[in-house]
């Protein structure tokens, strides 16, 4: 089996560039922008931390006669995943029973969550349609 290449942490403003990446599937960084208006940050910043993230396999870059257009490689779903994985491998070592067991004694979780995780569990199990 293939080891998935581990994924670095993005910075929150780093993470609301993909976010909106991914909303769109491709744009040059004035797309990108309009999907940030919460952000201060000025084109040349943002211009600047899609070309960090290109660099680091996050986005690809195709040419344009008039500036570039940007495209995620890694999915949301991936980053999340490979994210998620990183945390229990960290801070539950490999566990996800531990990581369910910290959100129960942290009262995050309630006796309902956990029962509705079971029947998700047991549905996922008996699905033979996929």
């Amino acid at each position: 089996m293939k080891e998935k290449k581990e994924i670095a942490p993005l910075t929150p403003q780093e993470e609301a560039i993909m976010k909106a990446l991914w909303q769109i599937s491709r744009g040059e960084i004035s797309d990108i922008m309009k999907l940030m208006p919460e952000s201060d940050q000025p084109y040349t910043t943002i211009a600047s931390m899609v070309g960090k993230l290109e660099e680091n396999g996050f986005v690809k870059r195709t040419g344009k006669r008039r500036g570039f257009v940007y495209a995620p490689v890694v999915s949301e779903q991936e980053y999340y995943n490979r994210s998620l994985s990183k945390i229990v491998s960290d801070f539950f070592t490999g566990s996800y029973k531990d990581l369910i067991r910290h959100f129960a004694r942290e009262e995050k979780l309630t006796k309902s969550d956990l029962e509705e995780i079971l029947r998700m569990i047991g549905d996922e199990d008996g699905d033979t349609t996929n």
